[in-house]
């Protein structure tokens, strides 16, 4: 542990530092000096993978896809010589696999360790891929008939759920009518009682002349037709009731 100097032949290569006491048989990466003639440059990009998979599981599909962190390091080498190059990259985070390169040549708790071996006329490249499984959950009763229709046509998803979809929106479309029909039927019944309050108030005023008295014959007959209407209207809502809550 402590300053060590590094020579090669007489010559002083650099110094490093210890950071702990060495044991016999221990290998400890030492950087010692810089070496300008090769450089190394990264560039990152964050990505998700298309949705792979899915499940139905009381009525909430789970969706299944992977977020991509991926690094492309590029090493340019003007030395004349050829070199061993050892890259230490940091982990994206404890949930994050190892994908590519297969496996690392030394995994620390926050970083991996690949070896590159870059040629004396060139350079070499290496790319770190990284991913981490995610899940989308989606309330599927909540969601428009074209949304679920489009999710049945997805390939990813297996036959059965795709059927099993399909049928979802076709009960959702049918609820959807008649929910449509339900408030229709729900705004006519309102005209209609204002109606009758005004057919009611119109015949409570007439007088007994007979001119009077056809106009009340006429206002009870739209008033007997508009009650049988808004019975008829209560029974088909109750209908309608009945066919969403199932």
């Amino acid at each position: 542990k402590g300053p060590v100097t590094v020579f090669e032949g007489a010559a002083c290569l650099g110094e490093a530092m210890l950071a702990e006491t060495s044991k016999p048989g221990m290998k400890i990466m030492l950087p010692y000096a810089f070496e300008t003639a090769v450089e190394v440059q990264a560039t990152s990009t964050i990505d998700g993978t298309p949705f792979t998979s899915g499940s139905l599981v009381h009525g909430v599909l789970v969706l299944q896809r992977k977020q991509v962190n991926e690094t492309h390091y590029t090493v340019r080498n003007k030395s004349g010589a050829a070199h061993v190059l050892y890259i230490d990259h940091k982990k994206s985070g404890d949930n994050y696999a190892l994908v590519k390169p297969a496996k690392a040549v030394e995994e620390m708790p926050q970083y991996y360790r690949f070896q590159v071996q870059v040629p004396a006329d060139g350079g070499a490249e290496l790319t770190v891929r990284e991913e981490y499984p995610l899940s989308v959950q989606v309330q599927v009763a909540n969601q428009s008939v074209e949304q679920v229709r489009f999710w049945a046509q997805q390939g990813y998803l297996s036959d059965d759920l795709r059927a099993l979809l399909s049928s979802v929106a076709d009960l959702l479309q049918q609820q959807g009518e008649a929910q449509r029909q339900l408030h229709q039927l729900q705004d006519e019944r309102k005209r209609l009682v204002a109606d009758q309050e005004n057919l009611r108030r119109n015949i409570q005023v007439l007088g007994p002349s007979p001119n009077e008295q056809r106009l009340r014959a006429g206002y009870v007959d739209r008033l007997t037709k508009a009650m049988a209407r808004a019975d008829e209207i209560d029974r088909d809502t109750a209908t309608l009731q009945q066919q969403i809550a199932d």
